[in-house]
């Protein structure tokens, strides 16, 4: 048990102290107080100290947190979960408030007034502004046989099961069926599962407002009202039709996008890119990012509707989750679906072409399912039995691999729910965290190779330590090219939110170095002799930092989270967080540029070798001035300097090419740069050449012979082929530095 020092006490409680002043305050309890605080539990003062949380107030003391401070002596406010403290202790702290906040608060949950009974009640108390908490709700006591999580049954439907009588549409009659349906569920226990009729069901979403809905039709949600309708075609493949009835909420909409059948609804759902998720009711979404004709990138909600096959699914899912626990030896959470993690592991070994004891996903498909083979290859209309076979052809090292990221997908499942139920938990540091992870390039920059023995993939804590943290931790590494034409961190440095400095540390790079870059990095090989600290031990350094909800943040982070080997999901990426004025789509400023335009200084001068520790904590102040000062409006970042338009960019050239071979493809004598940035996969490399002006490089692009193309960004390059000295023919790519 905790220890912590004697709080004020009731009965002398000239003990405590006020915030303002050494005098005694009079805490004596007026009349009539006495019974109600001897009378209420410990959970109803929980729940009061919560709500002063929830709605930041503050007695004489301060608020909770700032009480904890003075009186916990051991552990001061690191422990604010007022379950965790003994009753006499938050008893004192509601005493700093004034004498009616308390009593009222007491009646308020002590007193045994009436039960509220209704069918759908919180919508009648959301209506009637009312905040209640001793209800019994109609569609809640009864289990159904054949209806989706999520999913209640119409008031008449439900009443010709249980009443086996027609409910007249109206209020009056609608109440008192509602008390009947409650007596009846006491006089006859109903617990068994009922059957209510498939097409008579109703969901808190209130999609039946919108009329002729069916599996035909896409639920397309969140959007902004700033967005026509029918701009949303630009979403899908086809021409869809757009329903214009829609609902607004606040500055969001919904609406439905009409197919001309179930297959060909499903199938533009399945081709949609986005981040697959659940709605409140358990049912599969994708969140999509797309480009408006304006330029606006715009993120939205694609969602199914429930259909019998989802039922079905629903009523089998107990059973399939048995057997599955079993095989992958996964611990079972009935809140989340386990078959949409265990779908987003078989597309990460899809996309990194991984394969089991019978071959990759579709080879085992062919083998497995001999009635269908390869042709339903997709993940999602694979039920969780066929997806934990596959998954269990894999080794014992990668299923313990793939347990960690099921754990973690349902665990981000499990943090969006809450924050779609609770909006207002969400932190100003989780909604920037939240604003990296819908940027365009996300999923493609952050989806690491971390199944490999040398990588750590770091747990993200439960949705509580999430929601409470206020941690964030800014980083930055320096790297050198070694022999293998892979890149090793050398230096490393953490700040955390007051600049304070958690790790600052050079990492020997355990194979030979070719190049230091000293006239980038600032690191020479003296500065790494005698050098002991591996990469392993910055892992572990890493794994004390990263817990209970600590966000991490960096100046494109996956560079940084790549070399340290480090797989975590919850960051804030300063090239994600702002809207740029002036710069094309896909292209991100460098920290130097985007301090200059946020900070109004620059990190260093022009020729200045980078700082590890300088370049962690200008990205901790850049995210500190974002959280600040909002910086809404699309801000101007210059991305391109005059010297930069004398250089030309030499991408995807295989490792075995060496800098010396580039200088013979180009006419004149252009500089080619030795600092290559070498590829994830290892494979290819990236450098600069520069000439001596800009005229002379953008002669030298149009004479260079090769196809002529635009690269994601917009910006012109060619193909080019060149010839090794060993008569091999290899090809990459060269192109300009800005859009013109």
């Amino acid at each position: 048990m905790q220890e912590i020092s004697q709080p004020p006490s009731l009965l002398n409680p000239s003990t405590s102290t006020s915030a303002t002043n050494n005098q005694k305050p009079d805490r004596t309890p007026p009349v009539g107080m006495g019974k109600l605080l001897n009378g209420a539990d410990k959970e109803v003062l929980v729940d009061i100290v919560r709500f002063t949380q929830k709605q930041n107030l503050k007695g004489a003391e301060g608020g909770w947190k700032d009480y904890l401070a003075r009186h916990d002596k051991k552990l001061g406010s690191t422990v604010g979960d007022p379950a965790r403290k003994p009753k006499d202790f938050l008893l004192a702290f509601l005493l700093t408030f004034p004498a009616n906040f308390v009593k009222k608060s007491l009646k308020k949950i002590l007193k045994k007034g009436p039960v509220l009974i209704g069918h759908g009640l919180f919508n009648d108390l959301k209506a009637l502004k009312i905040d209640y908490s001793l209800v019994v709700d109609t569609a809640s006591i009864f289990s159904y046989a054949n209806l989706a999580t999520g999913c209640t049954p119409l008031l008449n439907k439900l009443g010709l099961v249980v009443l086996g009588e027609v409910i007249a549409r109206n209020c009056l009659e609608e109440a008192k069926a509602a008390m009947r349906l409650v007596h009846a569920k006491l006089e006859h226990g109903f617990d068994h599962p009922i059957n209510i009729s498939s097409d008579s069901t109703s969901d808190h979403s209130k999609v039946s407002a919108l009329p002729d809905l069916s599996s035909k039709d896409l639920l397309v949600h969140r959007v902004p009202v700033s967005v026509p309708y029918l701009e949303l075609t630009r979403i899908f493949p086809g021409t869809p039709e757009i329903h214009d009835r829609i609902k607004v909420k606040g500055d969001l909409y919904s609406t439905f996008v009409k197919f001309k059948n179930s297959k060909e609804a499903d199938g533009a759902y399945e081709a949609l890119n986005g981040m697959i998720s659940q709605d409140n009711f358990g049912r599969q979404q994708k969140v999509v990012v797309f480009r408006r004709e304006n330029g606006e990138v715009v993120k939205v909600s694609v969602g199914k509707l429930v259909t019998k096959r989802l039922r079905e699914d629903a009523n089998g899912v107990e059973e399939e989750r048995k057997d599955n626990s079993k095989k992958l030896k996964i611990s079972h959470d009935p809140c989340l679906s386990e078959k949409e993690a265990l779908a987003e592991i078989v597309r990460k070994t899809q996309r990194r072409g991984l394969a089991g004891s019978k071959g990759n996903w579709k080879e085992f498909l062919t083998s497995h399912d001999k009635k269908l083979g390869s042709s339903l290859s997709d993940p999602a209309k694979r039920d969780e039995k066929t997806l934990t076979a596959f998954l269990s052809t894999f080794s014992s090292h990668l299923q313990k691999y793939f347990d960690k990221m099921r754990k973690r997908h349902t665990q981000l499942v499990a943090l969006e729910q809450h924050i779609s139920k609770f909006p207002e938990s969400e932190s100003s540091e989780l909604k920037l965290a939240r604003l990296t992870a819908e940027y365009p390039d996300y999923r493609r920059n952050y989806d690491f190779p971390s199944y490999n023995e040398d990588w750590k993939v770091m747990k993200v804590g439960s949705v509580s330590n999430i929601i409470e943290s206020k941690s964030i931790v800014a980083i930055d590494c320096e790297m050198v090219l070694c022999e293998d034409g892979t890149e090793a961190p050398v230096r490393v440095c953490a700040v955390d939110q007051n600049l304070m400095v958690l790790i600052d540390k050079y990492i020997c790079p355990g194979k030979p170095v070719k190049d230091y870059r000293t006239h980038i990095t600032g690191i020479s090989a003296e500065d790494l002799d005698g050098v002991t600290c591996t990469l392993a031990k910055i892992q572990k350094s890493f794994r004390k930092i990263l817990k209970k909800g600590t966000i991490l943040i960096g100046h494109s982070l996956f560079f940084d989270l790549r070399a340290l080997k480090i797989d975590y999901p919850l960051v804030i990426d300063t090239t994600c967080i702002f809207k740029h004025a002036d710069l094309p789509p896909g292209v991100s400023p460098s920290l130097n540029n985007l301090c200059k335009a946020v900070l109004s200084r620059a990190v260093r001068e022009e020729g200045e070798t980078h700082d590890c520790l300088n370049d962690a904590k200008a990205t901790m102040e850049i995210v500190l001035a974002k959280l600040k000062h909002g910086f809404n409006q699309p801000i101007k970042v210059s991305y391109v300097s005059e010297s930069d338009l004398a250089k030309l960019k030499v991408h995807k050239v295989p490792v075995k090419v060496s800098c010396e071979e580039l200088s013979r493809l180009l006419p004149g004598k252009p500089n080619v740069d030795k600092d290559v940035r070498v590829s994830g996969s290892g494979n290819v490399y990236a450098t600069l050449v520069e000439f001596r002006n800009a005229k002379e490089a953008e002669k030298a692009f149009e004479d260079l012979d090769g196809d002529l193309n635009q690269d994601l960004c917009g910006r012109l390059q060619k193909r080019v082929s060149l010839r090794l000295g060993n008569g091999e023919m290899v090809t990459f790519n060269i192109r300009k530095m800005s859009h013109n």
